[in-house]
């Protein structure tokens, strides 16, 4: 008795019949597209990789006249670049299941303005063009297809001037450049 009044109710009947047809609609849980064992093998051809790693270590090196040299301000070995730049910036590891591989490390910016300079200044990111193998929605023989490509990674921090728009002309520096167009 006490269900058939709740049964009554309208807004309840709207309830069970939404319910229903989430079961009816409902994606089903389990994969049937899997990943491809051989992922590491086709980011090495892409790169010529050594080993799967991150693109960027935490304090990245790069080597100049065969010497591998360590982002440290010189004269003092405890401070490293990232932190006393004029636009310091924090390492943040990536999760990003869409591209193998799919672990990396990102700088983001610690400040909007740069340390002891005036707002006419501000910290942007720069970017590094890494290859990636994409994943497509295309399904293969129950494993996903993969696609090599470039994505912008966030390398560093550097002090720029700003940059705004007025009237579709750039303006830097209170300087008006009425022969650049930015799009």
């Amino acid at each position: 008795m006490y269900f058939s009044s709740i049964m009554t109710c309208s807004y309840t009947k709207a309830i069970l019949f939404a319910y229903i047809i989430s079961l009816i609609y409902a994606k089903p849980t389990s994969d049937p597209c899997e990943v491809p064992s051989d992922l590491m093998i086709q980011y090495k051809r892409l790169t010529n990789a050594s080993s799967e790693t991150l693109f960027f270590s935490h304090t990245p090196k790069f080597t100049m006249e065969s010497k591998e040299i360590n982002l440290i301000v010189p004269n003092n070995e405890s401070k490293v670049l990232s932190k006393v730049s004029t636009c310091p910036w924090t390492i943040v590891y990536v999760n990003d299941s869409t591209v193998y591989p799919s672990n990396r490390a990102e700088a983001v910016c610690s400040c909007k303005t740069c340390n002891g300079s005036s707002s006419i200044f501000q910290c942007v990111q720069v970017f590094t063009k890494a290859p990636v193998l994409k994943r497509t929605n295309q399904c293969i023989d129950g494993l996903y297809v993969f696609k090599p490509t470039e994505i912008d990674v966030p390398t560093a921090c550097v002090c720029a001037s700003v940059i705004s728009l007025v009237a579709g002309y750039e303006k830097n520096d209170n300087n008006y450049n009425s022969d650049e167009y930015v799009y």
